[in-house]
């Protein structure tokens, strides 16, 4: 199933589509393509002290924090209805 993560942050809305096994309102898996990305999309600029990660949205949104130096592994929920997550940054636009 595929599903589109749309982010309103600091630079504005930013979406990403991945591909995802399983069913409606089951918890999965990231794979480490996914990770790396969702982990960059947001901001993804070099020289900006921002923050923003779709991954990181999504995850707080999920209760968990992502940190790869303890764990490169993260999960994220499936949505029950629909195919679109929407979450807001640290800073969303109005």
């Amino acid at each position: 199933m595929k599903i589109t993560i749309t982010h309103n942050g600091f630079h504005g809305y930013t979406s990403r589509t991945v591909e995802l096994s399983g069913e409606p309102g089951e918890r999965v898996e990231l794979t480490a393509s996914q990770i790396k990305k969702l982990s960059r999309a947001g901001c993804g600029m070099s020289d900006c002290t921002c923050g923003e990660s779709i991954l990181g949205a999504l995850l707080r949104l999920e209760g968990e924090f992502y940190d790869p130096m303890h764990s490169p592994r993260a999960w994220i929920s499936i949505p029950e209805e629909g195919d679109e997550i929407h979450i807001s940054g640290n800073y969303p636009q109005r």
